[in-house]
């Protein structure tokens, strides 16, 4: 009996985790990427010159590492008024209220098998604030592509070529160890290596905290060509973070496996970025002289994988320079820190944790005095006001959303629009409405004999009711006073059955009072008198302070009167 019980355990478990993985929540529909983002917190999405597909969607464009921010120039408020859509790295829609963005993988078409499934399944599961999220991906040729989450600041190469922005020595780490802290948690899960690290895929978003993304999915990617528009210049700036050992089998077209030693030689020279505010190999690639021409970016490429043998133990690696402008002596051991890490021999690279361990033990908030840090963080925190004044904005649209609807509760839509416009309200007469009238039987002495509170809480009880059941016809609440309920049908909104459906809405009112029970007499049966009345009538608004939208025309007066005099 046990034995039946843990294999019937072990197969249900089996089963779940099966089930799980042939989900396809990972996959996308081109069809549902809104690109028209214009709505929402950007303005413009992709760059001028995009082509369009015929069904209206923008062409997938291959990201480009290299980019920088073409307005670099301009003010800072006016970028960030924009959003830093010159900073865009990659093309961005809107998927289930989320922005996201959009990178080409340039495949025909992708199988599905099985060894897939659990790599999206994985890639789901990874969840961390220093990755950005991934939302998933589509298969549908021609648009074989992934999703991942939208920074708004754009990728690190673009800060760090924005001039701009200004990165003192608390944002320098707090970037540097968010990037490790992201590749730890890559390195310790079951993915277990990014295998794409470059400064390109290090994003910052609204609230200045890097993300890692474009990591993993290499069965997904496994085949994919090379863009034959790009140029060479493009392909080998890509391979500037590239571990040798790994550059080698690249330079040879040979496959080479992932490995935590090579995202280690990676980070190093993205904190050789960060510590120094440029790109991979700027002193190398702008050192050029009368005497001296300068590298080419493919020359760096092969001397990092194939170092001279005139020399031995000198190897290709970006310039540091040797002195800073604040905290000298914590960015020469930072210096030092990034030396080790893109070390020629894997082996001697040191783990992603002692990395963060030296990080943290040279952060210059230990150092600096309270009011340095008091100034970084005020600057942080000015920083992150567009980030508050784009929260505030969505909180007035949902406020005045709200103030919509309330105001709608009380004018007929088009009434109430033509008031906010500023427009007059014209009279508007109507050739035959039905009008509904009704009151409480005996409501002056149970006025009397109750308590104020008592009888506000029952008239809100009543009509509250009372409402939701005329909210199922084709009426139109005009007013309450005090016990008085007043409906028309017909108007605002033109209705030939008017008499038929306020008939019907009166019946059901009256049905319900039979239910109704009075929370402080609920032994006293509520009665209501019902005055109907059809004919013509003249509606408009009266009042500017609190505009009441009014019925007015003997139809009117005949209607209260039949329920004023009925039994």
């Amino acid at each position: 009996m046990l034995a039946a019980v843990i294999a019937f355990s072990l197969i249900f478990r089996w089963w779940r985790k099966e089930k799980a993985l042939y989900e396809t929540r990972w996959k996308i529909k081109y069809s549902v990427l809104d690109f028209d983002v214009s709505r929402g917190p950007l303005s413009q999405h992709f760059f001028p010159g995009q082509n369009v597909t015929a069904d209206g969607l923008p062409e997938l464009q291959d990201t480009s590492d290299n980019e920088s921010c073409s307005s670099a120039n301009t003010s800072l408020a006016r970028r960030d008024n924009m959003l830093m859509i010159a900073q865009m790295f990659t093309l961005v829609a809107r998927y289930r209220g989320d922005l996201v963005s959009v990178r080409k993988i340039n495949k025909k078409s992708i199988k599905e098998d099985k060894i897939l499934l659990k790599e999206m399944q994985m890639m789901k599961s990874l969840k961390h604030t220093n990755l950005a999220t991934f939302y998933g991906a589509c298969t549908e040729a021609p648009h074989v592509s992934v999703m991942w989450e939208y920074c708004s600041k754009g990728s690190l190469q673009d800060v760090l070529n924005n001039s701009d922005i200004r990165l003192d020595a608390l944002f320098q780490f707090s970037i540097a160890v968010d990037i490790a802290t992201g590749l730890q948690y890559l390195h310790n899960s079951e993915l277990g290596v990014h295998g794409n690290l470059k400064a390109s895929n290090c994003v910052i978003d609204s609230r200045w905290v890097a993300k890692l993304t474009d990591f993993g999915l290499r069965r997904f990617r496994k085949g994919e060509k090379r863009d034959e528009d790009a140029s060479d210049d493009k392909h080998y700036s890509d391979l500037l973070w590239t571990a040798p050992e790994v550059l080698r089998a690249v330079l040879k077209s040979e496959s080479h496996p992932r490995t935590k030693e090579a995202d280690i030689y990676s980070l190093g020279i993205i904190l050789k970025q960060v510590l120094c505010k440029n790109s991979a190999y700027s002193h190398e690639l702008d050192a050029y002289t009368p005497l001296v021409m300068a590298i080419t970016i493919s020359e760096i490429v092969n001397k990092v994988a194939y170092p001279p043998e005139a020399t031995p133990g000198v190897y290709m690696r970006p310039h540091i320079a040797e002195e800073f402008p604040e905290h000298t002596v914590l960015m020469l051991s930072f210096k030092r820190m990034i030396m080790t890490c893109w070390q020629e021999d894997p082996t001697v690279r040191p783990s992603i944790k002692r990395v963060i361990s030296k990080m943290k033990k040279i952060s210059p908030l230990k150092s600096s005095s309270v009011l340095d840090n008091m100034l970084a963080l005020m600057e942080r925190y000015s920083n992150r006001l567009e980030d508050l004044v784009s929260e505030r904005t969505l909180q007035l649209e949902e406020e005045k959303r709200k103030t919509d609807m309330l105001l709608y509760r009380m004018l007929p839509r088009k009434v109430a629009d033509d008031l906010k416009r500023g427009e007059h309200v014209q009279a508007e007469a109507f050739q035959c409405v039905t009008i509904y009238f009704s009151d409480i039987v005996g409501f002056t002495t149970l006025a009397s004999e109750s308590q104020p509170m008592e009888i506000v809480e029952m008239l809100n009880l009543l009509y509250s009711h009372f409402d939701n059941i005329i909210s199922e016809f084709d009426v139109y609440k005009v007013e309450t006073i005090g016990d008085a309920y007043m409906v028309v049908s017909g108007c605002p909104t033109l209705n030939e059955s008017h008499a038929s459906v306020m008939a019907q809405a009166a019946l059901s009112l009256l049905d319900s009072v039979l239910n109704f029970v009075i929370p402080h007499r609920p032994d006293h049966q509520l009665r209501i008198r019902v005055g109907l009345n059809s004919g013509p009538v003249v509606a408009g608004v009266v009042g500017n302070t609190m505009p009441r939208y009014c019925l007015f025309g003997n139809t009117v007066n005949l209607a209260s009167r039949m329920e004023s005099q009925g039994l």
